[in-house]
Formats: structure tokens, C-alpha cells, sequence
């Protein structure tokens, strides 16, 4: 099921010091702030891929999900359920009846029922929380990927070995296809 960010990670939340020193690059140059935006672009899409790579946010955030009547498995692990809510995003009416069930490190949301016309959608935080918090393997899978796109600047970017074995472990198994 697709889902949507609600509030990304705020900048300051991002390891660009971290990046930096992965890189050894250098400080104090007149061009730092225009390295700075270069080294946003490469965290935001190393964060990205790890997350969708192993099924895990990282960087704790809101998340909205559109969903059917009946039950809806949330997309992201270490997730937390806010509300669910019909009609749209922002939380026009909330729903009532609806519970969470755990199934292993999956939520799923059941009893999601609503009027004919009404669009159910579930709203949840996930990620482990500050980048702090990110287990060590999996931060140094986003340095690692991000080093790669900063060197390849928009080119094809294929994920260093490193990161891939990093990130394996984490990876969700999902069986059956529930939705």
C-alpha cells in the first residue's frame, strides 16, 4: 500500500556533519552552503532508499496511508498508530471502532468502517526517532549510499556492497501478501 510523509525529517535532523566527515570533506570554504544543499539531496535519497529497501523508517516522522474498510497493515515497522480518519488526509472525521492488532513487527489496523461514500485513511508515526537512535549498521548503510550519490551527482548509482549487506538483516519479511 502507498503511503505519504506527512512532515519530512527537518534538516536538522539530518547527519550532514556525519556525511561530511564520511566524505572527509573539507569546511570554512565560501561554497560550504552550496555543498550543504548538495548534501541534503544525497542523505534525503540514501534515507528513502534504505527505508523502502528494509520496510523501516529511520528518522522518526508522520505518515499518512489511504486504506479499504475492514483492516489495513501499516507499510513501516517500529510504527505507531495516531488515528484514523475518513474522508482525507487532514482528518475531516475521525472513525471510530477501529483497533490495532501487533503481528510481529507489523501493525495492523481492523474494524475500519465507515459510510458508502467516505475514504478511509490511517495516520501513524514510525522510525526508531532522532538519528541517534538509528541502529549503527543501518546509519552507516545511509553514509555509505549517500557517498555514492554524492559522487555520482544524478548519474545511475549502484548501491555499494557494503550498504546492501548492512541493510539485509533489517529487511521485513513479508509472507502471504497480506495487504
Amino acid at each position: 500500500m502507498d503511503y505519504r510523509e506527512l512532515e519530512p525529517a527537518p534538516i536538522a535532523a539530518l547527519p550532514l556533519e556525519a556525511l561530511r566527515d564520511h566524505l572527509r570533506l573539507g569546511r570554512g570554504f565560501a561554497d560550504d552552503a552550496v555543498e550543504e544543499g548538495v548534501l541534503e539531496d544525497a542523505l534525503r535519497a540514501a534515507i528513502d532508499a534504505v527505508e523502502r529497501r528494509v520496510g523501516r523508517a529511520l528518522i522518526r516522522r508522520r505518515f499518512w496511508m489511504p486504506c479499504a474498510f475492514g483492516a489495513a497493515r501499516l507499510p513501516l515497522a517500529e510504527a505507531e498508530v495516531e488515528g484514523v480518519d475518513l474522508a482525507g488526509p487532514e482528518g475531516t472525521e475521525a472513525a471510530a471502532g477501529w483497533s490495532v492488532l501487533r503481528e510481529g513487527d507489523a501493525l495492523r489496523v481492523v474494524g475500519i468502517r465507515g459510510g458508502r461514500d467516505d475514504r478511509p485513511s490511517v495516520r501513524f508515526a514510525a522510525g526508531f526517532g532522532a538519528w541517534e537512535d538509528v541502529p549503527k549498521d543501518l546509519a552507516f548503510a545511509v553514509l555509505s549510499l549517500a557517498a555514492a550519490f554524492h559522487d555520482a551527482r544524478g548519474a545511475h548509482v549502484r548501491w555499494p556492497d557494503a550498504a546492501l549487506a548492512l541493510a539485509a538483516p533489517w529487511k521485513r519479511l513479508r509472507i502471504g501478501g497480506a495487504a
